[in-house]
């Protein structure tokens, strides 16, 4: 006995539709699968070798670095340099910088109560203007 309903025809005509539909989506998505698993095989190819560049890239940069010294002495350069111009903001904040790093720098304290004494005396900071 067949039972049938009047919008959809049989039971089995609705279950043969019912698999070759499901045979149809399961071929439709079974490329994309494996496109999919071949672009995420690529795609940890690529993360690998950028993590890789990464890491050397930061080895790099940080066997780069200055060292201690070199910085003192660059802090000491630029000190210099803004005293002259009498940029005395600038050439404290390097003074201090230098001191940071080696707080028993004889020069760096030396510049710095000179720079601080120009500075209080300079018309431009005058208590009275």
């Amino acid at each position: 006995m067949r039972v049938s309903s009047p919008v959809y025809g049989s039971v089995q005509d609705t279950s043969d539709r019912l698999e070759k539909y499901i045979q149809a989506m399961y071929r439709f998505w079974a490329i994309p699968a494996r496109l999919m698993g071949e672009l995420n095989s690529l795609m940890s190819c690529h993360l690998r070798v950028w993590t890789i560049l990464l890491a050397v890239g930061l080895l790099v940069v940080a066997g780069c670095s200055r060292s201690p010294e070199a910085q003192k002495a660059r802090y000491l350069e630029r000190g210099d340099k803004y005293a002259a111009r009498e940029q005395y903001r600038e050439a404290i904040l390097e003074y201090r910088n230098v001191l940071r790093l080696e707080p028993a720098n004889a020069r760096a304290m030396r510049q710095l109560g000179l720079l601080h004494n120009q500075w209080a005396s300079s018309p431009r900071h005058s208590v009275f203007s």
